[in-house]
């Protein structure tokens, strides 16, 4: 994640008076709390093993080599942002949330794995509130590491599950540097990686019939593909790069994602299934 393009995508979006205002200034809050946590973990990422060659490398760094007590004061942190500039609703849950014992060091592993690996929910406290907080907090502890991780990566992967967490998509993008090779990009640990432009980012349908794409009818929104497929009954959206990139304006795929929430509604309405649903729900 880059943050400061992340926040230059926010402020485009808002002076096109974006439909999604209010989301896009709560996602910036929360943008701007894992930017400066980064600094207050304390983890040297320098020294944390890290290796494709091991199956979800990240979730055993999780279990193995970060303190409990570093991720059990995230969560402490992050339900004290959410009770200042949370909605009233994230307000309250933050408020049953602190204290809960499945945050506790000694439970946080257990809890946070058992989600991630097995949508494990937490008692006492609502999926929609601890989707938000574990997307919230995991990418703080992980992205250095799913970096670094990239770099392994050879020219020919391709998969449907992020390389790096196992986790599935929530959006992918057209590179302009790379001719517009699709990647996928992973809500967990903001890793990103290679799949072909044809594949079902859920099942891996390649079939041409049953897997295809829409550009939205909004003009303001013509440099986001939807693709649909129709074996699965899944869809998952797609920003050209290089279309932002000829309009003068910044590529933040994650930022488009929150803006465009319309698009989550109308295949909700129609049958289809978002691949990943992002940290606020849609």
């Amino acid at each position: 994640m880059d943050f400061e393009t992340a926040f230059r995508r926010i402020k485009e979006l808002k002076r096109e008076n974006s439909i999604a205002k209010e989301i896009l200034d709560l996602y910036q809050n929360i943008l701007e709390f894992q930017r400066t946590s980064f600094e207050r973990t304390g983890i040297n990422y320098e020294e944390l093993p890290a290796s494709l060659a091991v199956e979800k490398p990240l979730i055993q760094i999780i279990e193995k080599e970060i303190k409990s007590e570093t991720i059990s004061k995230l969560f402490e942190d992050f339900f004290e942002f959410i009770s200042l500039f949370g909605t009233p609703q994230m307000k309250e849950s933050a408020k049953k949330a602190k204290g809960n014992r499945y945050f506790s060091p000694e439970k946080v592993k257990e809890s946070l794995t058992g989600y991630l690996l097995e949508g494990k929910e937490i008692p006492d406290v609502p999926l929609e509130f601890l989707r938000l907080s574990v997307l919230s907090v995991t990418p703080i502890l992980l992205s250095p590491v799913s970096k670094k991780l990239q770099e392994q990566l050879t020219e020919d992967f391709e998969s449907t599950n992020c390389p790096y967490c196992g986790s599935k998509a929530l959006i992918g993008y057209l590179k302009k540097e790379k001719e517009g090779k699709r990647f996928l990009i992973c809500p967990v640990c903001y890793g990103e990686w290679p799949i072909k432009r044809d594949v079902c980012a859920n099942c891996g349908n390649e079939d041409l019939e049953e897997h295809y794409y829409f550009i939205p009818e909004s003009k303001e929104d013509k440099h986001i593909r939807v693709d649909i497929c129709n074996k699965c009954k899944h869809y998952i959206k797609t920003v050209d790069e290089r279309v932002l990139s000829d309009e003068g304006k910044t590529c933040s795929p994650l930022v488009e994602d929150l803006a465009t929430p319309y698009i989550d509604i109308r295949l909700l309405e129609e049958g289809y299934e978002k691949v990943t649903k992002n940290l606020f729900g849609f």
